[in-house]
């Protein structure tokens, strides 16, 4: 597994478990103090470590929900959710972990081979012991801090060598954690990132990154810092052009290569193949579905424009009979008819070119350094026009009705990834909930309504 993909498991992973936890345990902890001696024994050379300050997360969500929202719906939920999860619950307290406190997860290489570890604080040593004895799970404790490795797929370190390495993690305390700058965190931040290096189109560009969450009254934010390597700063490409932002706007750079040759390797039975794609803006209202005899068809309601590496003609990919009789289209000059809808295609110079709904496209010239924007809401994407039973069977499906009212409850959302200096780059974001929605409890009732936290 990429590190990319490990590391994004990582985050998923993480945040599941502490919003599992905030379900399960009662308020009472929080009159507690608690020490974060895990914190003194993040091994050195970290290829990735996240920092979760359970104790900030715990008191951002019962304040929000049990204190100021009071949001009976929500306490009802969450009280029929803890009586479905008393065994885990039980599972959970046995193993002796304190949940208040700091959780830090990491990746180290180990034989050459990436392994994923947690470092927790321990407030029963009995029942930590006891809950890992009898199980294959490499791990060790030393006084109130205990360290989990977990075994990676495939050939890679044995048990005993890991138990081996999780004992000697602990042998000795260190600094390492102050040079990955995840302990210093912005008001309302309660999970915090460090990578030595984040994938960025098909190479290596970026050297340190720390990447910073949290909440306040009314978002959820995200502030990154990444170092540029020296190497590869003068190839960072950025913006040069996008559509005027409509919709939910997505613009962004360097497309990497695993996803120009997927789009190659299904365009090769058309007998066509698409240059490297440099850039791409798009502007996405909704989509359609159109009952059709064989079945439906999707037709997204979008603006898109995309500039590529190499000359290419679009006209002469959308004229091929092949794929004409694929989608069940009829090219009209330089519009693609499907049934009554009509998506229009433009050559805008020997480089770019534009597919969308609007037959004169606003394309504008960037005089910033953005990689990435993204900025709008996400209505569009629960936007779904005609399709019948299709439409009605979606509506059934609980992570789809989940995440209609998750959107429909955001006001914007707003992503910003550029170019600072010839040494830095800055990702900054926010998700900006209506006036009268708070953002954990949004967060806890999406996931109860679809059914992520059973």
């Amino acid at each position: 597994m990429s590190k990319g993909k490990v590391f994004i498991s990582a985050l998923t992973g993480i945040f599941t478990l502490l919003v599992a936890w905030m379900l399960l345990f009662t308020t009472k902890t929080l009159l507690e103090s608690n020490k974060n001696n895990n914190l003194n024994y993040l091994p050195e050379k970290a290829n990735f470590a996240v920092r979760l300050d359970g104790r900030e997360l715990a008191e951002k969500t019962l304040f929000s929900v049990f204190i100021e929202s009071k949001d009976e719906a929500l306490l009802k939920m969450i009280r029929e959710t803890i009586e479905k999860q008393t065994e885990k619950e039980s599972e959970l307290q046995n193993l002796g972990i304190d949940y208040m406190s700091d959780l830090v997860y990491f990746q180290i290489n180990l034989e050459g081979v990436p392994v994923n570890g947690l470092l927790v604080n321990i407030n029963n040593v009995g029942l930590f012991k006891k809950g890992f004895k009898n199980t294959a799970v490499p791990f060790a404790v030393k006084e109130d801090v205990g360290v989990i490795l977990f075994k990676p797929e495939g050939n890679g370190p044995s048990n005993e060598f890991l138990t081996k390495t999780a004992e000697k993690i602990l042998k000795k305390e260190n600094h390492s954690i102050d040079l990955y700058d995840i302990v210093h965190p912005r008001s309302g931040t309660f999970f915090e990132t460090y990578s030595s290096g984040i994938p960025f189109g098909d190479k290596k560009d970026f050297g340190k990154t720390n990447i910073h969450f949290g909440l306040d009254d009314q978002s959820l934010f995200i502030d990154g810092k990444m170092e540029i390597l020296p190497t590869t700063s003068s190839k960072l490409k950025t913006l040069k052009k996008c559509l005027k932002q409509k919709g939910f706007h997505f613009s962004g750079t360097e497309v990497p290569t695993l996803l120009n040759d997927t789009l190659n390797s299904w365009l090769d039975q058309f007998g066509v193949r698409i240059p490297a794609i440099q850039s791409f803006s798009l502007n996405y209202f909704g989509t359609k579905i159109i009952n059709h005899s064989s079945g439906f068809f999707i037709v997204p309601q979008m603006e898109l424009y995309i500039e590529t590496k190499h000359p290419f003609d679009i006209l002469k990919l959308v004229g091929r009979e092949s794929l004409q009789s694929y989608f069940d289209f009829e090219l009209d000059s330089n519009i693609i008819r499907i049934q009554e809808e009509e998506l229009f295609v433009q050559q805008v110079t020997p480089n770019s070119f534009y597919i969308g709904v609007s037959p004169h496209p606003s394309i504008i010239t960037m005089t910033g350094n953005e990689f990435i924007i993204i900025n709008g809401n996400l209505k569009p994407f629960m936007n779904i026009e005609g399709g019948g039973l299709m439409t009605s069977f979606l509506e059934m499906i609980p992570e789809f009705s989940a995440s209609k009212t998750f959107s429909n409850h955001i006001d914007e959302l707003t992503i910003r990834f550029r170019k600072v200096s010839a040494k830095k780059a800055r990702l900054q974001g926010r998700v900006l909930f209506g006036e009268d929605y708070r953002p954990m409890n949004e967060l806890i009732t999406f996931l109860i309504n679809g059914e992520f936290i059973r």
